[in-house]
């Protein structure tokens, strides 16, 4: 009976846990990008997403944190838990844009795999898949 939103991570300094997060700002500049899930193992889905953002949560001790401008790796992550609060997966709202082919916005890791340098090519921000 208590409504909490929450989102349990581990940075590289321990776990911690964001309790009711909330966007609070998003740069205006955008990376575009090839997302994994693990609840969607084995796909790679085209994301655009803003490079930067802030947010409000309260921090395991019950203490509100605010974190300013994160760097891109977190401001993604966060995104991409944040969507998971709200009932969408990655391949909800895949990017498309007007130079690449559609049928290529959600693709498999061996594909991606098969054609890494082609499919990096069609984005701005690069992470390494964890499957």
């Amino acid at each position: 009976g208590i409504n909490l939103r929450m989102i349990a991570l581990n940075l590289g300094h321990g776990s911690l846990t964001l309790i009711n997060p909330e966007i609070t700002w998003f740069s205006p500049e955008k990376i575009t990008m090839w997302d994994d899930c693990m609840s969607i193992p084995h796909i790679l889905v085209k994301k655009q997403r803003a490079k930067s953002i802030s947010i409000n949560f309260i921090d395991d001790q019950g203490v509100k944190q605010n974190w300013n401008k994160l760097d891109v790796s977190i401001s993604e992550l966060l995104q991409h838990e944040m969507d998971h609060l709200d009932g969408i997966l990655n391949i909800d709202k895949p990017y498309q844009d007007n130079q690449n082919n559609e049928n290529e916005a959600i693709i498999s890791m061996a594909e991606y795999q098969r054609k890494k340098q082609y499919f990096d090519q069609q984005v701005d921000y690069t992470i390494v898949p964890t499957i």
